[in-house]
């Protein structure tokens, strides 16, 4: 005859087991698959923005084409912009007047500080990230631009006849 003891909150009859070792290796086994979850998911995370941030990237380096500024390569362009435009769209006009107002400058200190011609490709350019990366913003960067003191004049390359240089 075979005796079988019963623990409590077992039916009785049972047999005594020791689940604590099978509930502990699928705790284990739990959290490793857990964690190779979430590694795999912050790959595909990083490999979704990558792919965004290559798309936008030749986005905007076909449109500074456009405009004349060949200066970038896309991958310059999406590693320094990534996938959501970067300090470029945290406070757009911040950065557009902190960086006319260094380049717009001729160098000298003091009295002879004057303002010098800003390209206006600089600003197509700024808006054309603006456009690619934080459009939401497009209307306060347009606004800040309209609110500066430019000049009707446009730059001309070197070589090339002005309007009135031709009538």
């Amino acid at each position: 005859m075979t005796t079988t003891t019963s623990s409590p909150g077992t039916e009785p009859g049972a047999p005594v087991r020791h689940r604590w070792v099978t509930y502990t290796a699928a705790a284990v086994l739990l959290l490793v698959l857990g964690a190779i979850m979430v590694v795999q998911f912050a790959g595909y995370q990083d490999r979704q923005d990558q792919r965004e941030a290559e798309q936008k990237a030749a986005t905007l380096h076909a449109a500074f084409a456009d405009i004349g500024i060949t200066a970038f390569s896309e991958e310059t362009i999406a590693r320094v912009l990534g996938s959501d435009g970067g300090g470029f769209c945290t406070d757009p006009a911040a950065l557009v007047d902190a960086t006319a107002n260094l380049g717009s400058a001729n160098g000298a200190a003091g009295p002879g500080l004057r303002p010098s011609v800003l390209d206006e490709r600089r600003l197509e350019g700024d808006r054309l990230v603006i456009e690619t990366y934080c459009h939401d913003q497009l209307d306060e960067f347009d606004a800040y631009v309209d609110s500066l003191n430019l000049d009707d004049t446009t730059t001309q390359p070197a070589g090339e006849p002005t309007s009135e240089e031709t009538s």
